[in-house]
């Protein structure tokens, strides 16, 4: 009965486009919820001011599922596309969030005090004490020539 549903589905189209709508609302969702995820990590790794004040009430949000968080998201968003969006965007930003402000705030303080030496930007700071251990991590082509300092994961 399922097959049969499925290949139903096909030949009217509807299987198609209801799966490019999905995909859709997986990838407007997870840019939302990475990007926003990205923003939030950063500030929480580069700033003590937001981290003291934000870090302990994001730590309660983050310990409870989503779903539990639904009858609130529904109240507020409402049961239209936007939840669907918002329901994504949330699931990827957690853990985004998550290792964003542990790759920052896990950087050597003798790191730190070369950035300082050499007096980098907070971007280039970023780029060259943060990224260069996760780039090594995922293409050691990439980055070959890069030394392997401080434990930034």
């Amino acid at each position: 009965m399922v097959w049969a549903t499925i290949v139903e589905l096909w030949r009217d189209g509807s299987l198609i486009e209801h799966t490019l709508v999905s995909l859709r609302r997986v990838a407007v969702g997870f840019s939302i919820g990475a990007l926003s995820g990205l923003l939030a990590g950063a500030a929480l790794g580069l700033l003590p001011v937001v981290r003291s004040f934000v870090w302990p009430v994001f730590t309660a949000v983050a310990q409870v599922n989503m779903l539990a968080w639904l009858p609130l998201l529904v109240l507020f968003v409402g049961i239209d596309e936007e939840l669907k969006y918002v329901c994504i965007a949330w699931s990827t930003a957690i853990p985004v969030i998550l290792a964003t402000k542990r790759s920052i705030a896990g950087v050597s303080p003798n790191l730190v005090e070369l950035g300082r030496v050499f007096d980098f930007t907070p971007m280039q700071r970023y780029q060259q004490l943060s990224c260069r251990p996760h780039c090594r991590l995922c293409s050691p082509a990439f980055a070959k020539d890069w030394p392997t300092r401080g434990r930034a994961w």
